[in-house]
């Protein structure tokens, strides 16, 4: 016998409560993903050889606290082998919904960041020690474990690494890097990973219908893909509920619309501009969305879809994926910068222009406010007409370290005439100003700067370790952890890395991450095997 979908009615899992409490799982089976989570934990209930310390780490969404209550389910249940799954709970006996509803005695949620000083630790090492009430175990849910504080987690070291027969500990966090090392490692991990998007569509669709709403997979895809991709599972079923009276009075308005996000077709076209650097159409497209969206969010959407399309075409093996990855380099520039001017810049520099400030002369540069605004760049053909002063020569030099973009697709930038000084002798000429807009790890020129100061490799090294750490992703921590201690040197601008077999393997393995930090960084990155003693 299985427990219904939707939870027993209550104030806390109830009818009254959001579509994502209501249709929370309350089986292993009900958990979207997570297979290399469910199985082991499932298995070991069956076999009684959970162990006392778990800790379910990974995003906003995703199910940590879920799977602990279902552990916490599974181990007190009361219902016979025959109506359960090994290792599974029935959903209908009284522990079992004394659960779902908040209510056992024998199982505490706690939430560590109102809860993780000393004092509140020191009184939960006191109860611990009580037998159970209902069951044979105590349980104890520890919610946001990072928000330990540091005197709290030291005191609850002693009882995390030797707890008592009866109690079992499951933490949860969506950010392990923030808890006590030692905490940590007296705990079994399972890192949690987002579900695919088919299991999200597959999940919208079900709990739609589930709400008497029939809903076909091609509208549960525009809902996942409307939904904020950082909140995970519950994100989707946050968005489903926006929805969801619209879909019931059979109104004729986009999923998107209804979101308040910018439609596919518009991104699609947005990008298919991008892509083929059509500077016109892409900046009308931009301004269009920009009128009715926020910076942030349409620059975050367009993101996501130049993600899909990037990986499209790298599947179907494309001969030229450099206009992609130009135009997700500008998109992550104007992420970070966050104002309409850089989002515009990014649009033009993803389309091919090149935006640099060129150099003013004039006697009375200093002293004029008006003369020190550095004028734009102006693509035109070229006249008959001699500058008065010409501009010196640039220097150019290939500074991508990883794709060079076609050089026959950058215009050429014609220098505005500079005025003349009124009185005798030679105008001042000023050193020319990189605009921050018109850097392009991806573009095959660019113009150093005359007085950048060297950096040394530990510092460019440093610099990289960061960048990967901004990534915030497992793969990213793991790689960063990886690099840490190791020599690095510097010789012809390439920071050479010299890493142990074991850093070598995990290099390997995520050498894509690497690119991408270099790149951020604007570095050249070369891996050598680490040199024995002389």
């Amino acid at each position: 016998m299985r427990m219904p979908l939707t939870a027993p009615t209550s104030p806390i899992n109830g009818e009254t409560g959001s579509v994502a409490a209501r249709y929370r799982p309350h089986h292993f089976a009900d958990v979207v993903g997570q297979r290399h989570a469910k199985i082991p934990l499932q298995r070991a209930i069956a076999a009684g050889k959970l162990p006392q310390q778990l800790l379910f780490s990974g995003g906003s969404g995703l199910g940590k606290t879920t799977l602990a209550r279902i552990c916490a389910a599974a181990l007190l249940c009361q219902g016979s082998a025959e109506d359960r799954p090994a290792g599974d709970c029935c959903g209908v006996c009284a522990n079992c919904t004394d659960i779902v509803l908040g209510q056992h005695p024998d199982v505490i949620e706690i939430d560590a960041a109102s809860n993780g000083r000393v004092d509140e630790i020191r009184e939960l090492a006191a109860r611990a020690h009580f037998a159970p009430m209902r069951g044979l175990w105590r349980i104890y849910i520890i919610d946001e474990a990072h928000g330990l504080s540091a005197a709290g987690g030291q005191a609850f070291l002693k009882l995390l690494e030797e707890p008592p027969s009866h109690v079992i500990f499951m933490l949860a966090t969506t950010d392990p890097e923030k808890m006590l090392h030692t905490n940590r490692s007296r705990c079994t991990e399972f890192e949690l990973v987002p579900p695919s998007r088919e299991e999200l569509v597959a999940n919208v669709v079900r709990v739609a219908n589930a709400e008497g709403v029939p809903l076909d997979t091609a509208v549960g895809l525009e809902v996942v893909n409307a939904s904020p991709a950082e909140l995970g599972l519950r994100g989707t079923l946050m968005s489903l509920e926006k929805v969801l009276p619209a879909l019931r009075a059979h109104e004729p308005v986009s999923i998107a619309e209804l979101l308040g996000k910018p439609s596919r077709a518009a991104l699609d076209e947005l990008c298919s501009a991008l892509a083929a650097r059509d500077t016109a159409l892409a900046v009308s497209r931009f301004v269009t969305l920009r009128a009715r969206f926020p910076v942030p969010q349409l620059l975050a959407a367009i993101a996501d879809l130049m993600h899909d399309a990037l990986v499209d075409a790298v599947v179907r093996d494309a001969k030229d994926v450099t206009p992609y990855l130009a135009a997700a380099d500008a998109l992550i520039h104007a992420r970070r910068d966050g104002s309409d001017l850089a989002a515009v810049a990014a649009i033009l520099r993803a389309s091919g222009l090149q935006l640099r400030s060129l150099p003013v002369a004039s006697a009375t540069t200093d002293s004029n406010p008006v003369s020190n605004v550095p004028l734009p760049a102006v693509s035109t053909p070229p006249t008959a007409t001699t500058p008065t002063t010409p501009a010196p020569p640039s220097i150019t030099t290939p500074t991508s370290p990883i794709l060079v973009s076609d050089p026959a697709s950058v215009p050429v930038s014609v220098p505005v005439s500079a005025p003349i000084a009124p009185t005798g002798g030679s105008p001042k000429q000023k050193n020319p100003v990189e605009s921050p807009y018109a850097i392009d790890p991806w573009s095959s020129v660019s113009t150093p700067s005359p007085t950048a100061p060297e950096v040394s490799p530990e510092a460019a090294f440093g610099e990289l370790l960061g960048a990967l750490a901004a990534q915030r992703t497992a793969s990213a921590r793991l790689l960063q952890a990886s690099l840490r201690g190791l020599k690095v040197s510097s010789a012809a601008g390439i920071l050479t890395i010299e890493c142990t077999p074991p850093a070598r393997r995990i290099v390997a393995a995520h050498e894509h991450l690497l690119h991408e930090a270099a790149a951020t960084c604007s570095l050249e990155v070369r891996v050598l095997p680490e040199r024995g003693p002389s």
